[in-house]
């Protein structure tokens, strides 16, 4: 019986996991949504930043939460979103977005 490499890359099967990063300069919730790409009903996701203060937005419209200098990362456990918006406020923020799909 042949038994499987255990040290080789997974390459079968669907990926999970996501890893976004971006720089936001936008002041406003009127650039294109992220799309986060995880598959599956509820996931848990990080979003850190460095830089200018970023909101962020869950419908394009209403301010849902700030990350700062002294806050710059958020953690949300089993959470289903479709769309994030970011905006920047005092410069450019950049992103760091990842997440996983729960089981």
């Amino acid at each position: 019986m042949v038994f499987p490499d255990p040290n080789a890359k997974v390459t079968r099967g669907a990926d999970f996991n996501f890893f976004h990063e971006d720089s936001v300069a936008n002041t406003a919730f009127d650039q294109d949504p992220y799309i986060p790409g995880v598959r599956g009903s509820s996931h848990s996701f990080y979003i850190r930043t460095s830089g200018a203060t970023l909101e962020y937005s869950f419908n394009g419209s209403t301010l849902h939460g700030r990350l700062t200098a002294a806050q710059a990362e958020r953690f949300f456990p089993n959470r289903s979103i479709s769309k994030i918006w970011f905006r920047a406020v005092g410069g450019t923020a950049i992103i760091e977005v990842e997440g996983w799909a729960n089981a």
